[in-house]
């Protein structure tokens, strides 16, 4: 019956294998995009690579909690989260809630509070990047939706500080989707080193920077390119990121999945 969706499986490790070995050069730790497909045999083949979970949603958050990922290893973003997809995050302690706004965190903190715990959260700040990208679907722009704007963190950084039940564990950045000009992520390095140093003047300080995903792919002519280019992606970061020795994290969908698609 249609609709039917033929993947092959080999590429899907393949891709799998490209991903870890090169991330493990840096001891970077990479995060599937769980937007970018949820079939269930696709996640199980996943999850045995030992990926992270990145969430735009509460229903993607539940689905990757129920195909088994350790919630420690989950990410969560997205703007207009619902309060009880918060509550939901809470109770399955992840590894961090990205708050887009000053507004998000405040609610947040009260949640906690409310539920007498303390939650880990990542900071998503607009960096306000052109990822020479279609621009509906460029994220790290100053009139994109997502994030907050570099100057608000940098305003409300004692308010940030002040709050009792969220604890800033990291920096959160993406600038967009379906980058195909690799430059792009070395202009983003630079802004991030700067975000990061001067938020740690105010007194802000993170464990983690998750500089996003958005590597393309080959849709053209995707037999020339089966498996997308992480290795100088990857390469790029490593020679432009200045965050000392903080855990690097990446957000990848449609470089994992996309090519294995018939």
């Amino acid at each position: 019956e249609t609709p039917f969706y033929l993947y092959d499986t080999e590429l899907l490790r393949q891709t799998l294998e490209s991903v870890v070995n090169e991330s493990k050069r840096y001891n970077y730790k990479v995060h599937y995009a769980i937007k970018a497909n949820y079939d269930d045999r696709l996640l199980a083949i996943i999850r045995e690579y030992g990926l992270g979970i990145d969430c735009a949603s509460g229903n993607e958050l539940r689905k990757a909690i129920e195909a088994g990922f350790d919630p420690k290893g989950i990410v969560y973003a997205g703007v207009g989260k619902r309060d009880k997809e918060l509550r939901y995050a809470i109770e399955q302690e992840i590894m961090a809630i990205n708050c887009e706004s000053i507004e998000e965190l405040l609610v947040l903190d009260a949640m906690a509070a409310e539920a007498g715990r303390t939650v880990e959260v990542a900071l998503r700040v607009n960096p306000d990047i052109d990822p020479k990208t279609n621009h509906c679907i460029d994220t790290g722009q100053a009139d994109s939706k997502f994030g907050i704007s570099y100057e608000e963190a940098l305003e409300h950084a004692a308010e940030i500080r002040s709050l009792k039940n969220v604890n800033i564990i990291g920096l959160h950045l993406h600038i967009g989707s379906q980058i195909r000009e690799l430059h792009v992520f070395e202009n983003m390095c630079n802004k991030v080193n700067v975000i990061v140093e001067n938020l740690e003047k105010l007194g802000c300080s993170f464990c983690f920077v998750d500089v996003g995903g958005g590597l393309g792919v080959n849709y053209d002519v995707p037999e020339n390119e089966p498996i997308p280019n992480f290795a100088s992606l990857f390469s790029i970061v490593h020679n432009h990121l200045r965050i000392g020795d903080r855990e690097v994290h990446f957000e990848f969908g449609r470089s994992i999945v996309a090519e294995c698609g018939e």
